[in-house]
């Protein structure tokens, strides 16, 4: 007989991250509760976006790929109603209070700041999955 644990699936997250270290740290403070996925730019990001399902997307804002920011990156799925329901957390050094004069920082769910403390990360999607 299988526990309810056993049986529920793990969230899917998309990984947006262009600094590979970065991007292994986050992976590896989220690959126990989360099956995680990586693009290290916003193009791939895109790509994926079209080609897999996601519960969450957890994105750097500064994305150094200078065609896609996480600012155009947030604005372009939010424009798109296949990604209605999809929750998109901003993780970023930028300071709060910096980042809420952007205009497109309000269409971000949930902000978590870098240096990133893996039990902030976790709870910015665990009050989502409570909430689904």
């Amino acid at each position: 007989m299988e526990t309810e644990s056993a049986t529920k699936r793990k969230p899917c997250v998309l990984l947006v991250e262009d600094e590979p270290t970065q991007s292994l740290l986050l992976k590896k403070m989220l690959c126990a509760q989360c099956d995680v996925h990586q693009a290290f730019d916003g193009r791939e990001a895109l790509r994926m976006l079209y080609t897999q399902d996601f519960d969450y997307v957890l994105m750097d804002i500064n994305l150094g790929d200078g065609f896609l920011s996480g600012f155009h990156l947030i604005d372009y799925i939010r424009m798109q109603d296949r990604f209605t329901n999809l929750r998109v957390i901003a993780v970023t050094g930028e300071r709060f209070d910096a980042l809420r004069e952007h205009g497109s920082f309000q269409k971000f769910d949930d902000y978590v700041p870098k240096p990133v403390e893996p039990r902030k990360l976790i709870d910015a999607i665990g009050k989502f999955s409570m909430q689904d």
